[in-house]
């Protein structure tokens, strides 16, 4: 596959179940290695590096949001937001005031000290988005991250991306759903691992 994103992009890849595109996303967001060619990013062949090397990229350059929210439940959102943070050697007080300035931003001031289990799907997800914002990395990738919501939650979500890439970001999301995949300034469209078709 040849494939090349601007930075800034705002990207969906869309395709039935098996097509390859949790693949490709998890290529892009370096949790695998290409099978076979080369993966840049940012002018840095992905391909030759170690896992190390990798984690590093993975912690400055890219924040995840998946469809399951991988929260811990004994925490409260705050520490759950921090927890990046804080794998990167961050002082507590640092950790702690990035952590309640993000969760403002989505939406969630009035819930800083609940725990995951205390909110509704929508706000949990928007935690799990303040989570991939809070180290402030250039690129935003998204694993089917409305599929366990209901529709106007969805919305809800879709429009803050919307709004994060207004502000700068380069977002890449997978979706089944076309009318999530709607946001996007870019579709590709996957199957059996070969991009099939793009939208614009």
């Amino acid at each position: 596959m040849d494939l090349k994103i601007k930075s800034k992009s705002f990207m969906a890849i869309m395709g039935q179940s098996g097509s390859g595109k949790t693949t490709l996303l998890h290529v892009l967001g370096c949790l695998h290695k290409p099978s076979s060619g080369v993966y840049k990013l940012d002018g840095i062949n992905v391909s030759s590096l170690n896992d190390n090397q990798l984690s590093g990229i993975r912690n400055s350059k890219i924040g995840f949001i998946f469809q399951k929210f991988n929260l811990l439940n004994g925490y409260n959102i705050v520490k759950n937001v921090e927890l990046p943070l804080q794998y990167m050697g961050i002082e507590k007080a640092e950790r702690k005031e990035r952590a309640i300035k993000i969760l403002e931003k989505v939406g969630l001031k009035d819930r800083l000290k609940h725990k995951p289990s205390e909110l509704s799907g929508g706000q949990v997800q928007r935690v799990a988005i303040a989570r991939a914002l809070v180290t402030n990395p250039a690129i935003i990738l998204g694993d089917e991250m409305t599929g366990n919501l209901d529709s106007a939650t969805s919305i809800e979500i879709m429009e803050l991306m919307v709004q994060l890439h207004d502000e700068g970001s380069t977002i890449i999301y997978v979706t089944h759903s076309e009318e999530m995949g709607k946001y996007a300034n870019e579709i590709i469209w996957m199957s059996d691992g070969k991009r099939i078709i793009d939208h614009k």
